[in-house]
């Protein structure tokens, strides 16, 4: 459940993604709200720095950002991304969306290959719903705005 930990620092048992959907209801069994709908329910109205680690939900959650408008109140981004290798080439979803953030302002100015899969280990296997193996990099990215809304100046 939810934990508070002190005046100013709470946990709450939710999973940031690209739509508002009911634990029951999410295949991972996992309550998930759009960082819009997180921001309106703690009162926030801007955040300066951002940090994301949510394994493979950064895609969705980015591309809702492009139907909100929500990315103009986040000063700068730091997140843990990662890719499909095999996906790469038949799916340009990654790039486009990394794309639109580049058009929301931001800029990276940190990048570096996950240390934890930097190895051999840096490839991840996974099966999808029709057996194939995938093979999935981890990036750490930073993105600073390079155009800041009236809330950052």
């Amino acid at each position: 459940g939810d934990a508070f930990l002190g005046p100013n620092i709470h946990f709450y048992n939710i999973g940031l993604g690209g739509y508002n959907v009911a634990k029951e209801d999410d295949k991972r069994g996992w309550r998930m709200m759009t960082f819009e709908s997180i921001m309106e329910m703690l009162g926030h109205d801007h955040i300066s720095l951002l940090k994301m680690d949510i394994e493979f939900s950064e895609w969705e959650t980015w591309t809702s950002w492009r139907r909100s408008g929500v990315h103009e109140k986040i000063g700068q981004l730091l997140g843990e991304i990662h890719f499909s290798r095999s996906d790469a080439k038949k799916n340009p979803k990654q790039v486009e969306t990394l794309g639109h953030l580049r058009d929301f302002g931001f800029h990276v100015f940190r990048r570096r290959l996950n240390f934890r899969w930097s190895r051999l280990t840096n490839v991840r296997f996974a099966h999808d719903s029709e057996g194939t193996v995938r093979t999935y990099r981890c990036l750490e990215l930073g993105w600073i705005r390079s155009r800041p809304s009236s809330r950052f100046r």
